[in-house]
């Protein structure tokens, strides 16, 4: 639970962003799939590392969208037709 919120998280704004933007940001897809891979590693770990772990799966994407952003202009809306 503690990997699949964040894990749901990431997919839900990948899909809002392809219905707003067209588009889907690499940076989430990477996301999910670190949280999957670091899944069964975390299966003895404390809840606390787990929750660290996801916290810096979370930051990194964050850090990566704000450094892709700064400098440009707000992104007009082009949904998919």
């Amino acid at each position: 639970m503690i990997l699949g919120g964040p894990a749901l998280f990431l997919a839900g704004r990948g899909i809002f962003e392809y219905a707003v933007f067209a588009r889907v940001s690499r940076n989430r897809l990477i996301g999910v799939l670190v949280l999957a891979a670091i899944s069964p590693a975390m299966i003895r770990a404390p809840r606390l590392v787990i929750a660290i772990a996801a916290a810096l799966v979370l930051a990194a994407i964050a850090l990566s969208d704000t450094a892709r952003a700064r400098g440009r202009p707000p992104e007009p809306p082009s949904p998919p037709r």
